[in-house]
């Protein structure tokens, strides 16, 4: 069997260990040869052993929010002013509840008093700092639900804001391909790979390309950065990307995109019986557990390290988040206003029916009255005609007593 020891390290190596196969000097080339097109026209490969796929690996930094308007970050600015316009209508709301509950103290105050009190009541929710209950019952009842909204948004914004301000937050301080070939910073590929060629149709100056031959090569070249002769990002297949992030993962980030690669597979010179039979054992291999214990033999500093991949944007909350929360707000108070509305309307039809009841019972009153007073009249005028009878009779008899005592004197 084939191996690359003995030949140069160029980026030539692995085409010459495949002329050898070619030349049928050896009946098979064992190594970490990546599959591709171009090469299975004068060798056979049998069936991929490893990971497929290239990728960018660059570094990472701490980007804890810093800065005097740190405390705006935690919300999206769609969610600052829905949370806005929230306040606004709640205090709205509660102007029109404590109007229509015949609070004289409230009417009895200035317009300016009106509003300062209805929207500080409305914000002093924020703290639950509301002083006394409110004189509705409808207001009492859009606070209570308007105040469950409120814990459960300040408790999400202070968590946020904690995490901003005291967890670590690496992130890659190039975050698309795009961006590191607009940065100009040197770029980083193992030497006698294919990615040489993949890097420079990627439109990437050669001049800006460096070499290395292991992980702690690479480690080194980010360690003196690009302005210092460095790199700024490698290029390289997942297989060795893994093997590096396993040292180092948190220091390093993957980004995006990844490009298409068929993975490393065992040559053999074309029409070699061999193939079949390394494919079949290689699967073998890679359905059982024989591949999951090599790679956790190898890997093992993966299962101490944190997920490298990290997002291009930090974690905000956002007012898709809240929708349901405020949409309750709004339905809810918009039936206290139509079950508020309803009964002042039944209150209305209470208040004529009781009203003309009473005018009936005073129209009675003042018919009995006059009925009472020509009786009385009609009484009257008998006893003036009586009294003007008797005067009509006693008087002869007191003008004819003086005549009677002077005759019997």
């Amino acid at each position: 069997m084939a191996s690359r020891q003995g030949l140069s390290s160029t980026s030539e190596t692995p085409n010459k260990l495949l002329l050898v196969l070619q030349l049928q000097e050896y009946d098979g080339a064992v190594g970490d040869t990546t599959i591709l097109a171009n090469r299975s026209a004068y060798v056979d490969f049998a069936l991929p052993y490893s990971e497929t796929g290239i990728v960018f690996v660059v570094p990472v930094k701490d980007e804890r929010e810093k800065g005097k308007w740190v405390f705006l970050k935690p919300l999206t600015k769609e969610l600052w002013l829905l949370t806005a316009a929230a306040f606004l209508y709640i205090g709205m709301m509660v102007w029109i509840f404590e109007y229509q509950a015949d609070d004289t103290r409230f009417r009895e105050q200035d317009m300016t008093n009106k509003i300062s009190n209805v929207f500080y009541f409305s914000f002093s929710t924020l703290f639950f700092a509301h002083r006394k209950p409110s004189e509705s019952f409808f207001t009492r009842a859009l606070v209570v639900v308007w105040c469950f909204v409120l814990l459960i948004l300040t408790q999400s914004y202070t968590a946020t804001l904690t995490s901003m301000l005291t967890v670590q937050e690496l992130r890659p301080t190039v975050r698309h391909m795009d961006d590191l070939r607009k940065s100009g910073v040197n770029i980083g590929y193992q030497s006698g790979s294919f990615t040489f060629e993949r890097l420079k149709q990627m439109g990437f100056d050669e001049s800006r390309l460096k070499t290395y031959d292991s992980p702690q090569e690479m480690r080194e070249l980010f360690l003196n950065k690009s302005s210092n002769g460095g790199i700024g990002a490698a290029f390289d297949e997942v297989p060795y990307v893994k093997l590096f992030m396993a040292k180092y993962c948190k220091e390093y980030s993957i980004i995006e995109p990844s490009f298409k690669a068929d993975g490393f597979g065992f040559a053999f010179p074309l029409g070699s019986p061999l193939v079949s039979d390394i494919s079949r054992q290689i699967l073998n291999i890679t359905e059982g557990e024989g591949m999951k214990a090599m790679e956790n033999k190898w890997f093992v500093g993966e299962k101490h390290c944190l997920d490298s991949t990290t997002s291009d944007s930090p974690i905000q909350l956002d007012h898709h988040s809240f929708q349901a929360l405020f949409l309750i707000v709004f339905v809810f108070s918009v039936l206290l206003l139509l079950l508020m509305l309803a009964c002042k309307k039944h209150r209305e039809r209470q208040g004529d029916k009781i009203e003309s009841g009473a005018q009936d019972g005073v129209n009675e009153e003042d018919n009995v009255g006059d009925g009472d007073e020509a009786e009385h009249i009609v009484d009257v005028d008998t006893a003036l005609l009586r009294r003007k009878k008797l005067t009509s009779r006693t008087m002869p008899l007191r003008r004819v007593a003086p005549l009677l005592r002077l005759k019997s004197a």
